[in-house]
C-alpha cells in the first residue's frame, strides 16, 4: 500500500492526477488504511487515466488485482460522458452520493440519516443474540455480555455519529428482553425498571448504559 501511495502522489507531483481541491492550499487525492482506500478525483479523463495507468503498474508489480466486487464508485456532479468513460475504465459499483459510501466500516452520507441507514446494526446485534440464545447463561452471565459486546458495539458507533432515537430505543429493547429472558424475543415483564438499572453500581444500580443519554453524551463530547 506504500507503493500504492507513492504512485498516487507521483502522478498528483507532476500535474497528471489532479484530485479534489479542499480549501486553497489543501489538495485531497486519497486516503489510506490498512485495506481501505478512499481515492478523490476531479471526475475528468485526465484523473481517470492518470489513476488506471498507476493501478495497472501497481498491478503488475505485485501481482495482485482489484477487487471489483468490493470497489464501488461514487459521483458527484459528473455529466453521463465522464461516468461512462469512468465505467469503462473501471468495472466498479456505481452508486450515488446521496446513497452514501462505507469507509473503514462506517457509511458517509452527506445529507443526513435514516432509521433504514441504521438497521445494519440492529441484524448484526441480533446475529450476536442468537448465538447466546441456546446457551444456559445465569443473569449475571448475560449482564456481562450485555456490557461487554452489545454495549460496547453500540458505544463505537455512537463515538462516530448521532443514532437516532428509534434505534437507539430498539438497541435498549433487545438488551432488555436478553438481560431477563434470555431467550428468542417474546412478551417479557422486567422485574426493574432500566431508568433504575442503570445507575451506577456504586449507587446500588447495575452500571447498564441508558441508550438515549448515553449517545446525547457522546454528541456532545465529539461537537466540544
Amino acid at each position: 500500500m506504500e507503493g500504492l501511495n507513492r504512485l498516487i502522489k507521483e502522478e498528483h507531483s507532476t500535474g497528471r492526477l489532479h484530485g479534489i481541491k479542499i480549501k486553497e492550499g489543501c489538495i485531497l487525492t486519497h486516503l489510506l488504511f490498512v485495506d481501505d482506500v478512499l481515492i478523490f478525483l476531479n471526475g475528468g479523463i485526465g484523473d481517470l487515466t492518470s489513476l488506471k495507468n498507476s493501478f495497472s503498474l501497481f498491478q503488475t508489480a505485485i501481482g495482485m488485482i482489484v477487487n471489483s466486487n468490493k470497489s464501488t464508485m461514487t459521483t458527484l456532479s459528473c455529466s453521463p460522458n465522464e461516468i461512462h468513460y469512468a465505467l469503462q475504465r473501471f468495472n466498479f459499483t456505481l452508486q450515488r452520493m446521496e446513497e452514501g459510501l462505507r469507509y473503514l466500516g462506517y457509511k458517509l452520507k452527506p445529507l443526513g440519516y435514516r432509521i433504514t441507514d441504521w438497521i445494519w446494526l440492529i441484524v448484526k446485534l441480533e446475529k450476536r443474540l442468537n448465538i447466546w440464545y441456546h446457551r444456559y447463561l445465569s443473569r449475571v452471565g448475560r449482564l456481562t455480555l450485555i456490557k461487554g459486546v452489545l454495549e460496547a458495539t453500540s458505544v463505537y458507533w455512537m463515538a462516530l455519529a448521532w443514532i437516532l432515537r428509534g434505534i437507539l430505543s430498539r438497541i435498549q429493547t433487545l438488551c432488555s428482553q436478553f438481560l431477563w429472558k434470555g431467550k428468542q424475543p417474546s412478551i417479557i415483564f422486567s422485574w426493574v425498571k432500566w431508568d433504575a438499572l442503570s445507575i451506577l453500581k456504586k449507587w446500588e444500580g447495575w452500571g447498564i448504559k441508558k441508550m438515549e443519554d448515553f449517545s446525547t453524551a457522546s454528541a456532545t463530547k465529539l461537537g466540544w
